[in-house]
């Protein structure tokens, strides 16, 4: 494994920098990585102002790509309906694929149980 500068491995390095960032005063984390502060108090005032900014942005981002998204769908299907609607009525025969749906017919005259005797209609 290749040395750094300090001639620790990579991996050594990075654990070495987290060691010494987490026992640094005021080093706490506090979700998403952001910590309690840099120990200047304007600087931590204007992250944090900053941080909740862009959480807002991309929280109206996220929404606008919803609506979005949303308007798309309608639009799609607003216009299937209306091709659906505005298209003329078809006189041939249904596809194959439909009329494999029905039934045959049967050569036999249907049956029906009339008080448990079996009963032939013609």
């Amino acid at each position: 494994m290749a040395a750094t500068a300090t001639g620790m491995a990579p991996t050594d390095a990075l654990k070495a920098a987290k060691r010494a960032t987490s026992s640094a005063p005021g080093a706490a984390v506090i979700g998403w990585g952001r910590d309690a502060g840099s120990g200047n108090v304007a600087f931590d005032e204007y992250r944090e102002e900053t941080l909740r900014k862009l959480d807002e942005e991309q929280r109206e981002f996220r929404d606008f790509l919803d609506r979005l998204r949303a308007a798309k769908d309608r639009a799609e299907f607003d216009e299937f309906m209306n091709e659906r609607r505005n298209r003329p009525p078809t006189t041939e025969p249904p596809p194959a694929a439909l009329r494999s749906l029905t039934p045959p017919a049967s050569p036999h005259p249907p049956v029906h149980l009339m008080g448990g005797v079996c009963v032939a209609r013609q």
